[in-house]
């Protein structure tokens, strides 16, 4: 299928039937009056959830509570999702369907009149429509919006199959609604014997002998104008000089991959990895696959590099899945482009996306990340990562939806000089018109890496840059305490400086309402001898609401840096984090040692260490949410990575912390 905006014009109904439903509830079936083909099967009954969408798949559950991504098998199978979020007939609007016109030219709609958000009105007014012969190269299916508003919530608009490993995603954000609009979905023009399904393809030159050692790998090439689909794994690494190059192209369809933990391997061991590329006119969909080009030895000749990996389509999906093309010991990490040409945009959960490399050669890089759609999801704990572990260079990941958004949820995107690394990161970039990062979503640009003895640069971190012209929300914490935000950091005693923080800043325009709230941080700090980086904001408004923080600090003896703020309209700072008592806490370490504040008779045995009180604020730590510098005891790191300390206070009956009595 494929989708785009049409003509708005509601059809008039005679007789409807009602569509009796509760919250959270999906109709029996219902007679459609006609053979309706969807996704290559003919149905002749429909079925409808409160929800704000329609299947011909019985027993789906009713989407509560908000819209999700399609295509996704965890999404209702067959799902056409008018405006599918958290609905409520209970107490107002009404649901109601009815067939029109005359056999063979038929067409089934179903209506959605004033029909609330779940608990906070916002009626919606929508018409559903099923052609059961369109005309050539019109909709089949066309959905109607005389009011979709927002609410908040995540909204859904789009259609998938009945296994949810193929369909078409418009929209799918908290920030869209649609005022006598239509989207129309038209099946693309196919014929018998245009399709390729294959197991797997393994052209790799695996055998390590004196003939075929510097063999290459060899091509890979599936081209159809149909879908393609791979179910194994297509392999064509080398031991030697390539891996050969994987070329997938759907001239008119979709490419599926899932490969159950399989893979796509270009890699080479000692060589350049082989490049893959995958385009595909309407939808590619990736489930629990590997994507794979790397240069894996640490026999590898210096100044190869990771293949690259190109990701073409109308809209792409990539769930439980991973895209690598990074070096293992030496060489530069490949690049890694995902671009999405129509309005279904990209959606990662799950996923993780890496072109590091540990290189000691100056001239070696990680590798460019760059998302370029309508809109962007980072969802699921998905991880974008160009870091250098050496004297490599760091390269940009860049995210852009030009008068879309990005949506960063319990995500990150990092830009890490690892430690002991002598290079410099690479800048975070993000272009778009909205950008909104909660349940600890983060951009992070630090630097733990060290200058080499008499350097004075090397082993800085990026800088951050978010160019946005609407809206940008900063919110909250994830399940394990970390806070949402944007890091730069100087770490290290010998670490390179700290990156800017730039919002609105290359070039300086006031534009945008920037809001920063509930423990949410923007962060540039330093704890060693090199300056911590600027925070530059130039916005239309801003507020800082509810325990969230812009912090520019030092720990050691580096200088801080600068915090400015440019606003055409208000600024607004106020309020606390309650919530921080009631946040959830990670397992803690067991304490092995021992150990007393003063260091008196303290034999430090196991974990149990003294730490400079120095250390223990939030000037050095982004993720103490609050604290004084009073002495205290290590007791290990925790299963979730962080540093977990322990104190003891004495007082005669009151203790101050963050400014309220406990």
């Amino acid at each position: 299928y494929t989708s785009g905006f049409i003509p708005f014009a509601v059809r008039a109904v005679t007789a409807p039937a009602i569509v009796p439903l509760g919250d959270d509830q999906v109709s029996g079936a219902i007679p459609l009056g006609f053979t309706f083909n969807y996704f290559g099967t003919n149905y002749t009954s429909i079925y409808v959830s409160s929800n704000g969408f329609i299947t011909p798949i019985p027993a789906q559950f009713s989407g509560c509570c908000s819209g999700g991504a399609l295509p996704s098998p965890a999404s209702p199978r067959g799902a056409i999702a008018g405006w599918w979020t958290d609905l409520d007939p209970r107490f107002s609007g009404q649901i109601s369907y009815q067939t029109l016109g005359t056999p063979g030219n038929q067409v089934f709609v179903v209506n959605f009149a004033n029909v609330p958000h779940f608990g906070n009105g916002f009626p919606v007014t929508m018409q559903f429509q099923l052609f059961e012969n369109p005309a050539p190269n019109t909709p089949s299916i066309a959905v109607h919006y005389a009011s979709a508003p927002i609410n908040g919530n995540i909204h859904t608009a789009g259609i998938q199959n009945a296994t949810g490993t193929d369909g078409v995603q418009v929209i799918r954000d908290t920030t869209t609604s649609l005022t006598n609009q239509a989207i129309g979905y038209r099946q693309s023009p196919t014929a018998g014997g245009n399709s390729i399904r294959v197991g797997s393809i393994d052209t790799s030159s695996g055998v390590r002998t004196t003939y075929d050692f510097f063999a290459p790998g060899g091509t890979v090439i599936l081209e159809a104008p149909g879908d393609i689909t791979v179910t194994r794994g297509i392999r064509t690494s080398s031991v030697g000089v390539r891996g050969g190059d994987v070329s997938i192209l759907s001239r008119a369809g979709n490419i599926n991959l899932s490969l159950d933990s399989g893979s796509i391997d270009t890699s080479s061991r000692i060589g350049r990895g082989g490049d893959i590329n995958l385009n595909a006119n309407r939808n590619l969909v990736i489930q629990d696959s590997r994507l794979t080009s790397n240069v894996k030895s640490s026999s590898g000749l210096a100044g190869q590099q990771a293949g690259n990996i190109n990701l073409v389509a109308s809209s792409i999906t990539l769930v439980d899945s991973s895209v690598e093309a990074a070096a293992s010991a030496v060489g530069s990490g490949g690049n890694v482009a995902l671009t999405a040409t129509g309005t279904g945009g990209i959606f990662l959960g799950g996923t993780t996306i890496s072109t590091t490399t540990p290189a000691d050669v100056a001239t070696d890089r990680s590798g460019n990340i760059t998302l370029t759609g309508s809109n962007i999801i980072l969802a699921g704990s998905s991880i974008l990562d160009s870091s250098i572990n050496g004297a490599g260079t760091g390269s940009p990941v860049s995210l852009t939806a030009n008068g879309g958004t990005v949506t960063i949820d319990n995500s990150s995107v990092r830009t890490t000089v690892g430690l002991g690394a002598t290079g410099n990161g690479g800048d975070i970039n993000v272009n778009t018109a909205n950008l909104f990062m909660g349940n600890g979503g983060r951009l992070e640009a630090r630097t733990f890496g060290a200058r080499a003895t008499g350097a004075t640069t090397g082993a800085g971190a990026g800088n951050i840059n978010v160019t946005f012209s609407n809206q940008m929300g900063v919110f909250g914490y994830n399940a394990q305490g970390y806070s949402s935000g944007l890091f730069t950091s100087s770490e290290g005693a010998t670490s390179g400086p700290g990156g800017n923080i730039n919002i609105n800043n290359t070039p300086a325009i006031l534009q945008g309402a920037l809001s920063v709230k509930n423990g949410a941080v923007l962060s540039a700090l330093t704890r060693g001898s090199a300056a911590g980086g600027n925070i530059n904001v130039n916005v239309s408004t801003l507020e800082v609401l509810d325990g969230g923080q812009l912090l520019a600090t030092t720990s050691g003896t580096g200088t801080p840096g600068d915090i400015t703020i440019n606003a055409l309209g208000q600024v607004r700072i106020a309020g606390v984090d309650s919530g921080f008592a009631s946040r959830p806490r990670p397992t803690l370490p067991i304490r092995t040692g021992t150990g007393t504040l003063t260091g008196a008779g303290n034999t430090t045995p196991g974990t149990a260490t003294i730490v400079a009180p120095t250390l223990f604020s939030t000037a050095a730590d982004a993720n103490i949410e609050s604290a004084t510098e009073i002495p205290h005891v290590s007791i290990g790191r925790g299963t979730d990575g962080i540093n977990y300390y322990r104190f003891t206070a004495n007082a005669g009956d009151v203790v101050a912390i963050g400014g309220e009595a406990r």
